[in-house]
């Protein structure tokens, strides 16, 4: 059931290679043609299966069964995203969404019945592909990222967040034009194409929908949430668990770095009186390199752009991206902090080499700005929850009969070093968790990443026991539990 559902997105920004050991990168970056795909398809799925589909005020999608959750009757969710990074893999986002979709399906073959709501969430650009902020859907939704500053926010060709939502509807309207002939969609007819369209187009946001009582009316009708993700690392594999629980995420940030010059000839302009900020750039990266190793933290400039990137033209102006996560906040923000006295003292500006003699920094202006653009501070999931997670997954995935291979008769618990939609969650006061699916590569964001069907069955099996245990401490008003910050 798991491999249906991921064959009938596989085409949706894939092209699949004949060679099985190199695979082909996916690209479902948010905002674009491809997650409307995927958007569609993700209602449509939900809407045949008796769910109540919606989109949130920060464009997250969330199906509820059994009722939407209210403050006074609430529920539990699990769910993770669908985009990608650039040339990102199969697994990463996808398997959270799939599996829930799947142990909803087998859970109802047995008979079993939502006691409380059940919802499943798709967020919106959790690996912030258009406005550089990670989680942007969740952070949005929580009010870690507030309407003032979403709305102000501009991405590469300048469009703001509002701006971007209405160019994604006419995306959507390409989606209907072309369903019938698609693999994701052709099984489904004109009316519930429709319908799912409606169901995947955020409203255009406004202030009023971001008030601080509606906001804790949410955290107050989520009872749980749980994430179920492909591990990003190797300490499954190293373990041999096929699951694992986070016990906690790394903090980390982004940082933008303007680096500015002056466009000149690449021909005429003679070395000696070049401004030119691809040097300053050099040295950036290669200090970077050298504080991470010394701090013991993990840095990475991953994202340039350079203007106006023409093969014969001295550059006029870089824009770099430093992404930067450790175990300790202090020597992530010492990293940063390290950079920005480097810039202070010219370390990066395209001070001409020699005009004359050697220049004088104080008669040219500051060619290096440094903005954060997101922090997330180390996450601890709630100890509750986390045993809670442990106790379930324990029962239903290692317990009699299901250990094969398996050195554990409990789960290990786990940190990571990626972000999460849950750890956003957790960190705004909803009883969020998270379960790790073995990652025999250990490679992510790229399609290396690689689960095995087993491995996958048991994170489906996982999110079984998670729905039924954790729909039975709901209905019990569990105080272990649940209960909103």
């Amino acid at each position: 059931m798991l491999g249906d559902l991921f064959w009938s997105i596989d085409d949706i920004g894939h092209t699949p290679g004949k060679d099985h050991y190199h695979p082909t990168p996916y690209n479902r970056l948010a905002w674009t043609d491809q997650e409307a795909w995927l958007r569609t398809w993700f209602a449509a799925q939900m809407n045949r299966r008796g769910f109540k589909v919606s989109v949130d005020e920060a464009g997250n999608q969330w199906a509820w069964i059994g009722g939407v959750p209210t403050p006074q009757n609430r529920g539990i969710s699990l769910g993770s995203h669908m985009d990608s990074v650039p040339d990102g893999g199969a697994f990463d986002g996808p398997l959270g969404v799939l599996s829930a979709i799947v142990a909803f399906d087998l859970l109802s073959e047995e008979g079993w019945k939502p006691e409380c709501p059940l919802g499943i969430a798709n967020f919106h650009d959790e690996e912030g592909g258009r406005f550089a902020i990670a989680c942007f859907g969740s952070r949005m939704k929580m009010g870690l990222l507030t309407w003032e500053q979403a709305i102000s926010m501009r991405d590469r060709q300048g469009l703001n967040y509002a701006q971007a939502l209405q160019k994604f509807k006419s995306k959507l309207g390409s989606v209907k034009r072309m369903a019938s002939h698609s693999r994701a969609l052709g099984t489904f007819s004109d009316q519930e194409i429709t319908d799912a369209i409606n169901k995947s187009a955020a409203p255009e946001p406004h202030l009023d929908d971001y008030d601080a009582d509606r906001l804790i009316a949410f955290k107050q009708s989520i009872f749980s949430h749980t994430e179920l993700h492909i591990e990003q690392g190797c300490d499954q594999r190293n373990l041999n668990a096929p699951i694992a629980v986070a016990e906690g995420i790394w903090p980390h940030g982004r940082w933008c770095i303007v680096m500015h010059g002056e466009a000149n000839h690449a021909g005429t302009t003679p070395m000696m009186e070049r401004r030119n900020p691809m040097i300053a750039f050099a040295k950036l990266v290669l200090d970077v390199q050298d504080i991470s190793k010394r701090r013991k933290v993990r840095a990475t400039i991953g994202k340039v752009i350079v203007q106006p990137n023409g093969v014969n033209v001295i550059p006029s102006r870089i824009t770099a991206w430093i992404d930067c996560r450790g175990q300790l906040e202090r020597d992530v923000k010492g990293l940063m902090q390290e950079v920005r006295d480097l810039a202070k003292s010219g370390e990066f500006d395209a001070y001409p080499i020699a005009v004359h003699g050697e220049p004088d920094a104080g008669d040219l202006p500051y060619d290096c700005d440094i903005t954060q653009e997101s922090w997330t501070r180390s996450t601890t999931f709630p100890d509750a929850i986390r045993q809670s997670l442990v106790n379930s997954v324990a029962a239903s995935v290692y317990g009699s009969g299901n250990r094969k291979n398996v050195r554990h008769v409990i789960p290990p618990t786990i940190s990571s070093a990626a972000g999460h939609d849950a750890a956003i969650l957790a960190e705004a006061g909803v009883q969020a968790g998270m379960i790790f699916v073995r990652n025999f590569s250990g490679a992510s964001h790229t399609p290396i990443e690689f689960a095995t069907p087993e491995d996958c069955a048991y994170g489906v099996r996982a999110y079984m026991g998670i729905i039924k245990d954790f729909s039975k401490r709901c209905i019990r008003g569990d105080n272990g539990m649940g209960a909103a910050r």
